[in-house]
């Protein structure tokens, strides 16, 4: 795999979105796929066995920066957020269609990072808003929320320990 990726033609990818490539790459090593996200609001699905090759584009915002995109493999979607108070929407990585969209019952906004919790089904989302969120994908309501007192710019999970570590704004975990 270690070949295939350094002998990747990646100008593919470089070209395939109209902004920058955001902070958004992630593999999925059940699927063998990379997912790249934009400035532009665009999720790029590319085939890692083939060197790379475009699979498919998911246009989930318009014009809006994506932040943040996490695989969830009981319904075989990925879930992304974005800026300007959008909620976060949950796709088919097959086929790139919405199953189905998270809100709240306030406007949250800029959710800054996601991350899916395997053993709960429940997916974690923190940002400019200084709360972290706590989603059910079964029931898709927001089930829990945590006041942090600063901008969460991460969210890292170790499944083995049960521990999310928060990055704050301003240098703090």
């Amino acid at each position: 795999k270690v070949s295939s990726f350094l002998n990747a033609d990646f100008k593919n990818i470089r070209h395939t979105h109209l902004g920058f490539i955001w902070k958004s790459l992630i593999y999925i090593k059940e699927k063998n796929i990379l997912i790249t996200t934009g400035t532009e609001g665009t999720i790029t699905l590319w085939d890692a066995n083939d060197g790379f090759q475009y699979l498919r584009t998911i246009n989930a915002y318009k014009h809006l920066i994506i932040y943040s995109v996490v695989y969830e493999n009981s319904l075989n979607a990925i879930a992304c957020s974005s800026t300007d108070h959008s909620p976060i929407k949950i796709f088919n990585i097959d086929n790139g269609e919405l199953l189905f969209e998270l809100s709240t019952e306030r406007e949250y906004f800029n959710f800054l990072d996601l991350v899916y919790l395997e053993n709960t089904n429940c997916l974690l989302a923190g940002g400019f808003d200084q709360n972290l969120l706590f989603f059910d994908l079964n029931s898709r309501e927001k089930v829990d929320s945590v006041a942090i007192g600063n901008p969460i710019g991460a969210i890292k999970y170790i499944k083995h320990a049960n521990l999310a570590i928060l990055g704050l704004w301003g240098g703090q975990i």
